[in-house]
């Protein structure tokens, strides 16, 4: 998938979409509407008969195909998109929630552009503003030759690209550049959810590791707590086998499943065989330490990025509600 398909993809779950649907199977929302947007020309790509009409502007069936099958090519299969396989003539239909969240995500980029440029503190067609998305324009149109190759489709990235690129800006400095969280507010979050920071488990273990099954079974009758790490150095073809197969200590996130087992042992306790396919494998537990209580200071960074992004959110949401209170958006008929 090329980059701006995946960046496509991603983004149609941006923000907090809930919101958008006031209007949803209702049709409308009698609100005042605004001016036109700044990078579409009045009236251009319209088709009769709108889906749906935001702050005045028209998006189309035409706009959600585009958008739907910009989401949809260039991925490998179906089967990323849904989890039902050799879905034949049903694609289409499995792939209706990929289309709601589409409509969705339009009118709320659509609503909030609106918005922002209502708001007479951030000036939306400063030059330097639509640097960015303009530099990502040309990169995208150039490496999706065929993909962009009218002057419709490309107005549409153009538009796209640019609407985020304002809505980022303006999150950043208008909305949440007065956030803040204090030293003593960090603390107290950290003491009232003690239990998200600690350290994980960790254990140390030997390993021996063999081609055979046959070769595994006599070792596993035959090795112990004592022996181990010399049957390891002469046995093992893992790379650890010099240091007699020890490896750790490491968290259980860390490392392959297979180590899962490790878990389940007690301190010198020897596994069974495990199959892989890198071989035929035999465990020792050496060590194992339980979770343990992280201090506020090696933690700190972390516990105000905790705050930091739930008060984003909450900000997000207030102007996400205050936007709709502002912008009309107006359905002739059910969305789905």
């Amino acid at each position: 998938m090329t980059k701006y398909l995946y960046v496509l993809v991603c983004a149609l779950f941006f923000g907090a979409g809930a919101y958008i649907w006031k209007v949803k199977n209702t049709g409308a929302a009698n609100l005042e509407a605004v001016a036109p947007l700044v990078t579409r020309p009045a009236d251009e790509l319209r088709r009769p008969g709108p889906l749906v009409e935001v702050g005045g502007e028209h998006i189309s069936e035409d706009d959600v195909d585009w958008e739907y099958d910009l989401a949809t090519q260039g991925l490998s299969g179906s089967a990323e998109l849904t989890q039902i396989p050799d879905l034949g003539g049903r694609v289409k239909d499995e792939l209706k929630p990929l289309r709601k969240a589409l409509i969705e995500n339009i009118i709320e980029r659509k609503v909030l552009f609106k918005f922002v440029q209502q708001d007479k503190t951030f000036v939306v067609d400063e030059p330097g503003r639509f640097a960015n998305c303009m530099n990502e324009f040309q990169e995208t149109v150039a490496g999706n030759a065929k993909t962009f190759a009218s002057k419709e489709s490309r107005t549409r990235l153009k538009n796209r690209l640019c609407e985020r690129s304002i809505l980022d800006q303006y999150l950043k400095e208008k909305l949440f550049s007065s956030l803040h969280v204090s030293d003593q507010e960090a603390l107290e979050y950290y003491k009232n959810h003690r239990a998200e920071y600690k350290a994980a488990d960790r254990v140390t273990i030997r390993q021996i590791v063999v081609a055979s099954e046959n070769e595994a079974k006599k070792i596993r009758n035959t090795v112990n707590a004592g022996n181990f790490e010399e049957f390891a150095r002469e046995k093992s073809i893992a790379p650890e086998a010099e240091n007699g197969g020890r490896l750790g200590p490491f968290t259980r996130s860390a490392i392959p499943s297979l180590f899962d087992m490790a878990y389940q042992l007690k301190k010198g306790e020897i596994s069974p065989i495990v199959k892989t396919p890198y071989g035929y494998h035999v465990l020792l537990l050496l060590d194992k330490s339980a979770k343990e209580e992280l201090g506020f200071d090696s933690v700190k960074k972390k516990v105000v990025a905790t705050l930091r992004k739930k008060r984003e959110e909450d900000e997000y949401q207030k102007w996400v509600e205050k936007a709709l209170a502002s912008i009309s958006v107006n359905s002739p008929k059910p969305l789905w």
